[in-house]
């Protein structure tokens, strides 16, 4: 049985490039979100794992959808494009599987799953 990964990213080339990517590593990409809201309102909640951007467009960030994934004790990897402390000290916090920073590269995200 696959591993079940989504994505929660507002890049639509991103979500395209990940999406293939996590797939030729042999996963499932069973949900693409392009913001936080649509994953908390659309989501089933049947996955392994997530890969969430922080920024993301739409009122909530990926904080907020870290959260509620973490409520739900699934693991996920932040994706981001900040490396600045405050971005890096708060992803902390909610204890991610991993913290990949774009343009990241195929091992890292092979690495992260």
């Amino acid at each position: 049985m696959l591993i079940k990964v989504i994505i929660i990213e507002d890049e639509l080339f991103i979500i395209l490039h990940l999406s293939k990517l996590v797939k030729s590593l042999g996963f499932d990409v069973v949900g693409k979100y392009h913001n936080a809201e649509d994953f908390l309102k659309d989501t089933d909640w049947n996955f392994d794992i997530a890969l969430v951007d922080i920024f993301l467009s739409g009122t909530l960030t990926g904080f907020d959808a870290a959260i509620e994934i973490k409520k739900r004790q699934k693991p996920f990897v932040f994706l981001t494009a900040n490396k600045d402390t405050e971005t890096i000290n708060n992803a902390a916090k909610l204890a991610p599987a991993a913290y990949l920073n774009k343009p990241f590269q195929h091992s890292e995200v092979e690495a992260a799953l």
